[in-house]
């Protein structure tokens, strides 16, 4: 992936960099980004678990050289069921804020028409494989 915005980027950073207590150098900015005021809200975490159920990195667009991500929601509250699609850059940031994982189709990784489901935890990029799949029938 490329023309990730360097905002998206380093939030990215700032939030790895907390979650896994690693000294990674980030820009000391005391004024808060729209992501810093997000997590500031009570309960976002648990409420974003609660409706974010998979962020799926599936989809790939030759003729513009782009890559998306399904977000897949499903509020158990209000009946919700959709699938979004997303920059993929914004779908891992939102995943991470979630606390769910961020998975990438084994079809684009090894550019078959296998359509399995590849893990990648976001941060230590540990692989495994995923063997429940679920068909959804909105598209994006």
């Amino acid at each position: 992936m490329s023309g990730i915005s360097y905002d998206v980027a380093m939030e990215i950073k700032k939030y790895l960099a907390l979650e896994s207590n690693l000294d990674i150098p980030t820009i000391n900015d005391p004024r808060f980004t729209i992501y810093d005021m997000l997590l500031e809200i009570p309960d976002l975490e648990k409420i974003l678990h609660g409706t974010i159920k998979e962020v799926v990195i599936d989809y790939y667009d030759p003729e513009f050289s782009i890559y998306g991500a399904s977000v897949i929601l499903d509020d158990a509250y209000t009946v919700m069921k959709k699938k979004l699609l997303m920059i993929p850059s914004h779908a891992i940031l939102l995943a991470l804020l979630a606390n769910r994982n961020v998975y990438v189709s084994k079809k684009l990784v090894d550019g078959q028409d296998d359509s399995e489901i590849e893990f990648i935890n976001p941060i230590f990029f540990e692989s495994d494989e995923d063997e429940d799949e679920d068909e959804w029938d909105d598209e994006p």
